[in-house]
């Protein structure tokens, strides 16, 4: 297996661009269509399109069964938009003129040259030879000649895409679980923070009993439950904010967070507010984007905030983690527009007034301790998903450059002798 490796271009494992090697179905038949948007910067076919021949046949990209498309235009290429074309209705696909496309040739195995198309360091060489104008570059053909790589052995090349493609399914499947998390972590936060858990630990059921409910002005509550302002059952600590220019925070460096509207920087160490805090964001332009499900973040520690956030802490009947949840689960801007309030703006003044459901300490502790368990899972799957993906980065660079020869064994077993 360390025997001496021959480099040569990719277009010697490859046709690039070839022809249609036979005639097109009748013109009434139909076919795949994949246009650019159809593909995943995963370089999966997310999205599948059928056409019929007589729309497709000029002006299109043709491809047959177990071809390999590789998007040539930025930004799409350096993404990593393409996909291994299979399953193709009729065995023929049409698409954006914006692929190039990769058949492999004899001896070359189809799954080995899509890896290769993912490759990041590919995808980086391609990027560096682009030519056009700015905002229209494209990988010429020509980058195909003149990219090398190890002629493996067939054999080699399938253990190494079987491997791969055993990654692919498990961060596929895990990819999957957290989507699923997400979706249901959203459906638990709505259920808890509108109907609570009773004495005994379980949500309340409306249904089979009604008497445990009362109208609001939030809706239906539980019974038990209080409907208090921001204003009144909390503390707007804006005075902590440090409205200060970019320039200014960019002198100095320190170890504390930043949050300001772009996410979370390094920062100065001498400003600085210590506690357990809700930042809520002001508005659309100006909110914390330190995840893409809301615009509230919670925490405790060191850390620093600008002034586009409010900054939240909790009193005797609110803890601050119930603000927190609370506004992850109220839509503030269909709130807002209900109001009247036109463009989404929460300034000082709205905040205040915004209305909340309160249930006693108590049942504000079980809910987020309930909460917290379910948060804790998707978080190790995410951890989860991350390694995965981290996994698969370094085994396409060690196995693909042949730095690291896959034994000859399945690819499960494989997987876990290189890992």
């Amino acid at each position: 297996m360390q025997d001496e490796l021959q480099f040569v271009p990719l277009s010697e494992l490859a046709w690039i661009n070839p022809s249609l090697p036979k005639a097109l179905p009748d013109k009434d038949k139909t076919v795949s269509f994949i246009a650019m948007a159809d593909v995943s910067e995963g370089g999966q076919w997310t999205s599948r399109q059928i056409r019929r021949v007589r729309d497709v046949g000029f002006g299109y990209t043709a491809f047959q069964e177990e071809d390999v498309l590789f998007a040539k235009i930025t930004p799409c290429m350096e993404n990593g938009k393409g996909c291994h074309a299979r399953d193709l209705i009729n065995g023929v696909g049409f698409g954006s003129t914006e692929f190039h496309v990769l058949r492999a040739k004899p001896g070359t195995s189809t799954r080995y040259l899509y890896h290769w198309s993912q490759s990041v360091n590919l995808r980086l060489k391609a990027e560096s030879m682009m030519t056009g104008s700015a905002g229209q570059q494209r990988v010429p053909s020509e980058f195909f000649d003149l990219y090398l790589i190890p002629n493996l052995p067939s054999h080699e090349q399938r253990r190494i895409a079987a491997v791969l493609d055993a990654l692919d399914e498990a961060i596929a499947a895990t990819e999957a679980l957290v989507a699923k998390l997400t979706l249901m972590r959203q459906g638990l936060l709505h259920d808890l923070l509108t109907r609570g858990l009773d004495e005994h630990g379980d949500l309340r059921d409306p249904e089979r009993h009604p008497q445990q409910f009362k109208e609001s002005e939030m809706g239906r509550v539980p019974r038990g439950w209080g409907v208090k302002t921001v204003a009144e059952c909390c503390i707007i600590n804006n005075h902590l904010r440090l409205p200060i220019s970019a320039e200014e925070r960019n002198k100095i460096r320190g170890p504390y967070p930043y949050y300001g509207p772009t996410g979370i920087v390094d920062f100065i160490d001498h400003y600085r507010i210590s506690g357990k805090f809700a930042l809520i964001g002001e508005d659309g332009d100006h909110f914390l984007k330190y995840n893409t499900w809301d615009m509230t973040i919670l925490v405790n520690g060191d850390f620093n905030v600008n002034n586009h956030a409010h900054v939240i802490s909790g009193t005797e009947c609110c803890l601050t983690e119930w603000f927190f949840n609370f506004f992850r689960h109220r839509d503030i801007t269909l709130y807002l527009s209900r109001q009247g309030a036109g463009r989404f703006k929460l300034n000082k003044a709205t905040l205040s007034r915004l209305p909340m459901a309160l249930p006693k300490v108590e049942e504000q502790k079980a809910i987020i301790s309930f909460l917290d368990a379910y948060v804790s899972r998707l978080h190790t799957e995410q951890a989860y998903l991350a390694k995965l993906r981290q996994m698969k980065r370094g085994l396409m660079d060690d196995l693909l450059t042949g730095r690291v020869r896959v034994p000859p064994a399945e690819s499960a077993e494989a997987l876990e002798t290189i890992s």
